[in-house]
């Protein structure tokens, strides 16, 4: 689950300097976590060659910055924690509960705590928007204690407003165009992700492994992901919901798939 929040332009202005008239440069802050668990739920020990128990909770900063309708850059800071400090023991046994599932019973063999701090930056550009199609290539890459990443692939976008090519961006424009603040989009997002590390499978790269993870010779480096996203955005709130399908992780499970809801407001 993802909560944004997005900052007001004054406050952008303050920290970030942005040219006063600007209205294509926003702050936003959020909250995320992610959780991994073995198939397995049962086991009380770790279970081999499968997913290790991880949670991670951070909050991420995010400056997105539209250069042009053809141009945009996202700046990203993710500050928080993998590890029990993360609750994510707490929060999915809440959930499980709640919907009278399985309870994981593994959660003493997840992850140690550790910091999480990494940065990612984006560029996308349109090829093209006609009417209400919108065809895009982005790169992105990821460096940090969590994730060492580097994506590129496409962002094939239908919206309900013509010549849109960036409909997921949680703002207007201009005066005119914020008089028509009401937007349906969906996107489908094919990419290719090369894998340096992934702090989420095995664990801290600065401490000795004493506990169950994915060994770095078991990690699968080239990552095929095929994304869709349906979102809402209705004046100064937006949602949206994403489910990912991805290629095997690591050498000794199969392809998965989740999903994950976006909410937020602007403030």
């Amino acid at each position: 689950m993802q909560y944004s929040f997005l900052a007001k332009k004054s406050i952008l202005q303050e920290i970030l300097f942005a040219p006063k008239d600007s209205l294509t440069s926003f702050f936003t802050i959020g909250i995320t976590q992610w959780i991994t668990t073995p198939s397995d739920l049962d086991a009380t020990t770790p279970v081999k060659n499968d997913y290790p128990y991880s949670g991670v909770l951070f909050i991420h900063l995010d400056r997105e910055k539209l250069l042009s309708p053809q141009k945009i850059i996202i700046s990203t800071l993710y500050l928080g924690v993998i590890g029990p400090a993360a609750l994510a023991e707490t929060n999915q046994s809440v959930v499980h509960k709640y919907l009278k599932d399985e309870l994981p019973e593994g959660w003493d063999n997840q992850l140690p705590n550790y910091p999480v701090i990494n940065y990612g930056f984006t560029y996308e550009q349109s090829f093209f928007s006609i009417n209400h199609l919108a065809m895009n290539a982005f790169s992105a890459t990821q460096i940090g204690t969590l994730l060492n990443t580097e994506k590129a692939g496409l962002d094939l976008a239908v919206s309900s407003r013509k010549r849109d090519a960036f409909p997921a961006r949680p703002y207007q424009l201009n005066k005119k165009e914020a008089q028509h603040t009401s937007e349906i989009y969906l996107r489908i997002m094919p990419s290719v992700q090369f894998v340096a590390s992934n702090g989420m499978l095995q664990g801290s790269l600065f401490e000795k492994k004493n506990f169950y993870h994915v060994p770095d010779n078991e990690m699968e480096r080239i990552v095929y992901e095929l994304s869709g996203t349906i979102g809402v955005r209705l004046h100064n709130f937006f949602i949206s919901y994403s489910q990912i399908k991805q290629s095997r992780l690591f050498k000794t499970v199969h392809s998965h798939s989740y999903g994950f809801v976006n909410i937020g407001f602007r403030i």
